[in-house]
């Protein structure tokens, strides 16, 4: 088992879709995520399923900008299948 610690779990199945919270371990809780503020770019290097990009992405809210970056397939394929209507959605990127 990875290290499943930092993330309330409960509030981010309000905003994070079941299929991306299925494969995220909770490793590396960004310890900076809540400086992150509206209007900013962000760069999740190694962003696996996505679950910090989905994060980031609502903290920047529609005028920012959220790029996740992983270097499986799978990851890439999952981060362009997923999203929730209306937010604004990470890009993801290999």
């Amino acid at each position: 088992i990875c290290c499943p610690t930092g993330y309330n779990f409960e509030d981010l199945r309000t905003f994070v879709p079941e299929e991306v919270l299925k494969v995220s371990y909770g490793c590396g809780t960004p310890a900076g995520l809540d400086t992150v503020r509206a209007g900013e770019t962000v760069l999740d290097i190694g962003s696996g399923g996505g679950i910090d990009c989905f994060e980031a992405s609502r903290r920047v809210g529609p005028t920012g900008r959220v790029v996740g970056i992983d270097m499986t397939d799978e990851m890439h394929d999952l981060g362009h299948r997923v999203g929730t209507p209306g937010a604004q959605l990470p890009e993801p990127r290999r």
